[in-house]
């Protein structure tokens, strides 16, 4: 049985999702993690997926290219943006998003959004929608700003003035991701700073005002998620903001399961009023155009009985079911049905 669910899109456009009826679910965890390069430390994500059932992996800072290979993680469906390049610079690594997703979880990667204002050639998004109910879509937009001081913009001929004003604000949006900014709010460090930040704290408050305005909640509690790799002090750089009537939610909590970066992974759990999941059963149908229907009807014709004793209906037709899937086997190809999805 196929159901579908409509969700809203990033213009005025309407889509239909269509869902294959494999059950439902109740939560649904993401987990966010700056992996100061990706590919490196794959194996080891590969295990933090599985130990903490994982839904939804989103990752800044994948330092992958338009010619490097995009990682292979098992059970999800990858998306990955690279960092555009100037030309003659394509080879550089920097920035990057990737995000993974379950297979068993319907989704639209939103292409119609645009989080870049006038002046700021930096901020990196990448947004998915996700239907949680008949009526909700849940949009979540993985997000990567760097620092107006870290050398891969310090040098770079793009403009970094970074604006809240596109950002994506209404009552089922996520946004999450290293964004370079710090506020007393989610940053506990600051309490304790022997000087100003400058301008990663005044982008702090200008997501504050941003937040204020628009009703919007970091679910940070002030824990530190960046560790500097020269004084070893802690900072939070990493956020993670949604609605605030949606807020009581989730559950937020900082991990120290994956290493090889300056970034601790932050996992994140949702309660879900029975979203649907897809069937990614795998089911097989048989493939006509490549078959030897030739020896298939004589093979049938051979197998079945001459003479039939007195047998009940539903007997005759377990035999008769029975010759027609081994000579099927045997002649006739099977193709892979690939599950709905969106």
């Amino acid at each position: 049985r196929e159901r579908r669910l409509e969700g809203a899109t990033g213009g005025s456009e309407r889509i239909d999702y269509v869902v294959k009826s494999g059950g439902e679910r109740t939560t649904i965890t993401i987990l966010q993690w700056n992996a100061d390069s990706i590919n490196s430390k794959i194996t080891e994500v590969r295990e933090v997926l599985k130990r903490n059932s994982v839904d939804i992996f989103m990752v800044q800072e994948t330092k992958l290219t338009s010619s490097g290979k995009i990682p292979n993680i098992p059970g999800y469906t990858v998306l990955s943006s690279h960092r555009k390049q100037v030309a003659g610079k394509e080879k550089n690594r920097g920035g990057g998003l990737l995000t993974a997703i379950k297979n068993d979880i319907p989704y639209r990667e939103v292409k119609d959004i645009n989080l870049q204002d006038r002046g700021d050639g930096i901020t990196e998004w990448q947004t998915v929608e996700i239907p949680i109910s008949e009526q909700e879509t849940w949009r979540i937009t993985n997000l990567y700003i760097p620092s107006e001081r870290a050398g891969d913009v310090r040098d770079s001929q793009k403009d970094t003035v970074v604006s809240t004003r596109l950002w994506p604000a209404g009552s089922n949006d996520m946004l999450l991701g290293d964004l370079n900014a710090h506020a007393i709010s989610w940053d506990n460090a600051l309490e304790e700073a022997e000087k100003v930040r400058g301008i990663e704290e005044k982008r702090g408050e200008m997501i504050e005002e941003w937040m204020l305005k628009n009703d919007m909640a970091c679910l940070n509690d002030g824990r530190g998620t960046h560790s500097n790799r020269k004084t070893g002090k802690e900072s939070t750089p990493d956020l993670t903001i949604v609605h605030s009537t949606k807020a009581d939610l989730y559950e937020w909590n900082v991990i120290e399961e994956l290493g090889g970066s300056d970034h601790k992974p932050i996992l994140i759990k949702r309660q879900l009023d029975n979203m649907k999941k897809v069937n990614t059963k795998k089911t097989y149908k048989c493939n006509l155009k490549q078959g030897d229907l030739v020896k298939f009807s004589e093979q049938v014709e051979k197998d079945l009985p001459e003479r039939y004793e007195k047998k009940n209906l539903n007997k005759l037709e377990k035999i008769l079911r029975k010759t027609i899937t081994k000579a099927a086997t045997t002649h006739v190809r099977k193709k892979l049905v690939k599950p709905s999805t969106v």
